[in-house]
């Protein structure tokens, strides 16, 4: 036993949770929309609970997910995930917790929690084992704080050793049969030579004259493509964390060197010269803290301003929910220019467009597709410094435009499809003529130059070790030709490629040794691996179904 580590563990479950948060800086915001309820304007919701716990209101739901971050933190040392693996990460890991409850998981041990402890890659050195130096460094310039319960991060690693302790339990010890494992090996240690002819499709001249009937045909034909997706139309309001910089009390000087110390990478020493600045790949000396100060008092005060931005907007959306405001009506407009916020509208979007000059990411753009009259505002969102709600004004419907609108473009499509189906014409032509010139024998090198197509070859090479310039995604479709033989042309874009296998030299004697044993436990790891995946993907979705999230 350490004795150490458990009690200075405990003595800073607090501090740790802290500077968690501080590292992961609003790197989520809690996604609520997808909880249907608090933007909808109706004051009653439905019981929402995900394998018995509960996601009704904010505070479940950002609770839920905060343990999921800071459980993914603790485990990959990652400081940012975006909100999509962040949920997804957060149901797989309750259903995980769920199946750990029904099989009667215990907690740990205090031996095991501080093994546990051991293996978090937040307390690893550069070599990748746990350090002692690292971990007293990291507790010794935490600072502690009121606002959050030293339980919190206490349970989260509790709950992760029972969550990966279910996992070993679902997917076994894992198997690999012998021939299973020969086979891989064999696969990844088989030695090929391979001729490789390209053509590029610029290479070919074209000469496509459509007429007005064929065009029109076409366009019948793929009606799919000219189709005017659907459009959203809203307006949204900005918190802009500028706004409260100024109100905030400048950190003192413990904190500023405590937050500084552990976040030392991210703050570079000023250039002092000219020739400094003509030099940037040289090597930059370390910054001290007395160097760097500012650009460190700077960073907390913006961390603490896009907070108080978050909670306002956190404050306006309940605010809206609570009063049960009409969209559009005068206590809206009342709401807004009470806050001193400016209503800005958005001309209509696509799914997959980007509004405001593209700093809307894909998941704004989700969330404001989420929208309805009845769920008409969002919650909060964050964009670059500024926290915003978005509100819905209206949907407008998808539709197939005449063929005269989309004529010029019906055209260009038209030529571009016949021209590659011609390519594919004459990637077959040239493959039999390949073909019967090594019939003829001769090399596939002088057959592909005749016929003017550009050639390469790779001398013996392993699919686990392949050349330095070959197409890895002509690595699968090499597997399935013999020895001796041509491919079809392999289309991809605006290039085909035909592989030709001059020769395999396949090992022998790969039913034992080291590399046979290895190779057997890493299959034998892949299957337990899947087969604990599926058990819970499985249980996971029909609970998602159930519940209706």
């Amino acid at each position: 036993m350490i004795s150490w580590l458990q009690t200075r563990f405990q003595k800073h479950y607090q501090v740790l949770f802290i500077v968690l948060l501080a590292v992961l800086i609003v790197s989520f915001v809690f996604t609520i929309g997808e909880f249907p309820g608090l933007g909808s304007g109706q004051p009653t919701v439905k019981e929402r609970n995900f394998f018995g716990t509960p996601l009704n209101s904010e505070k479940e739901q950002r609770d839920f997910f905060r343990a999921a971050e800071v459980s993914a933190y603790l485990q990959t040392s990652r400081q940012r995930f975006n909100s999509e693996q962040i949920k997804e990460y957060a149901f797989h890991r309750a259903t995980t917790l769920h199946l750990a409850d029904q099989l009667h998981i215990p907690n740990p041990t205090e031996e095991q929690k501080e093994a546990y402890i051991q293996t978090l890659p937040i307390f690893m050195g550069t070599d990748g084992v746990f350090d002692l130096i690292v971990y007293n460094d990291f507790l010794d310039n935490l600072s502690t704080s009121q606002n959050l319960q030293e339980a919190t991060i206490a349970r989260i690693i509790i709950d992760d050793y029972r969550m990966i302790e279910t996992q070993k339990l679902l997917g076994g010890p894992g198997y690999a049969l012998p021939s299973e494992t020969s086979a891989q090996l064999a696969r990844t240690k088989t030695k090929w030579t391979v001729g490789q002819a390209t053509l590029e499709i610029g290479d070919l001249s074209f000469s496509i004259t459509p007429s007005e009937e064929e065009l029109i045909e076409y366009f019948k034909a793929n009606t799919f493509s000219y189709e005017i997706p659907e459009k959203m139309e809203v307006t949204y309001v900005a918190f802009n964390s500028e706004r409260y910089f100024d109100q905030i009390d400048p950190p003192d000087e413990a904190f500023l060197q405590n937050y500084f110390e552990l976040n030392k990478t991210r703050f570079k020493k000023p250039r002092a010269s000219e020739i400094d600045v003509a030099q940037p790949d040289a090597i930059e000396e370390e910054a001290t803290f007395e160097e760097v100060r500012t650009q460190v008092e700077l960073e907390i005060k913006l961390v603490e301003a896009r907070n108080r931005a978050i909670q306002e907007a956190s404050d306006f959306a309940y605010n809206l929910f609570e009063k049960n405001i009409p969209r559009g009506s005068g206590e809206f407009s009342t709401a807004i220019s009470t806050k001193g916020l400016v209503l800005k509208v958005v001309p209509a979007f696509s799914s997959t467009e980007t509004p405001e000059q593209g700093l809307w990411n894909q998941q704004i753009v989700n969330e404001a597709f989420k929208l309805s009259e009845k769920h008409w505002f969002s919650d909060p969102l964050s964009v670059g410094n500024s926290t915003i709600i978005i509100f819905y004004n209206d949907r407008l419907i998808s539709y197939i435009p005449e063929f005269n609108y989309v004529r010029d473009t019906v055209t260009k499509d038209f030529r571009a499809a016949q021209e590659k189906e011609q390519f594919i014409e004459r990637g077959k032509e040239l493959q039999t003529n390949l073909s019967e010139q090594l019939a003829a024998g001769n090399s596939f090198s002088d057959a592909a130059e005749k016929a003017g197509l550009k050639t390469q070859t790779w001398p013996a090479f392993t699919l686990r070790a392949p050349p330095s310039g070959f197409d890895y995604s002509l690595l699968a479709r090499l597997e399935q030709i013999s020895a001796g033989e041509i491919s079809d042309m392999i289309v991809n874009a605006e290039t085909g490629t035909f592989l030709y296998v001059e020769s395999t030299e396949v090992p022998k004697g790969v039913s034992e040794g080291e590399d046979f044993d290895q190779t057997s436990s890493q299959l034998a790891q892949l299957n337990a691996n899947t087969q604990q995946n599926l058990i819970i993907r499985e249980m996971l979705r029909q609970e998602i179904t159930k519940g209706g999230f």
